[in-house]
């Protein structure tokens, strides 16, 4: 009965390392995918204005509805806990001073942004196929060495 309980314990152990590691490359799917569609909402926002499609908190709405984000008049709220703090600045800044020049100068500041933003999107992708399966390993190695150090 003892090994039974040893065994259950080491497989948690072994388990939540592991678990850990997953949660790390989730998290990095997740900005990285978050990012994208920010990006594809961007480029649809800057055709609405180029075309005149409407108010600006009504285009702003109704290109950003496809996210986990919010246009409350100001800026835009974002409900993904993962986005990282200079990307919610980047969006921050853009949304500060939308609707103050003509509709070319919008649509260069939102080209602007979406292509900073899209080199974020990069990097993170970059470091999603590249660490994902390194996070995964070593928190799975490193769980089953305190499991073996526990025997």
């Amino acid at each position: 009965m003892n090994y039974l309980f040893r065994l259950i314990g080491l497989t948690i152990i072994v388990l939540s390392f592991w678990g850990f590691g997953f949660y790390k490359a989730i998290s990095i799917k997740s900005k990285r995918d978050f990012l994208l569609k920010v990006c594809f909402c961007l480029d649809e926002l800057s055709n609405k204005i180029r075309m005149g499609a409407g108010e600006r908190k009504e285009i702003i709405e109704e290109s950003f509805s496809k996210t986990d984000a919010e246009f409350n008049g100001k800026t835009l709220i974002i409900d993904n806990k993962l986005v990282e703090n200079e990307d919610k600045k980047l969006i921050d800044n853009l949304f500060f001073e939308i609707g103050k020049s003509d509709r070319n100068g919008e649509c260069e500041r939102i080209s602007h942004y979406r292509n900073l933003l899209y080199k974020r999107y990069e990097t993170l992708d970059f470091e999603y196929k590249s660490k994902s399966k390194i996070w995964q390993t070593v928190c799975l190695c490193s769980g089953l060495s305190v499991a073996i150090l526990m025997i």
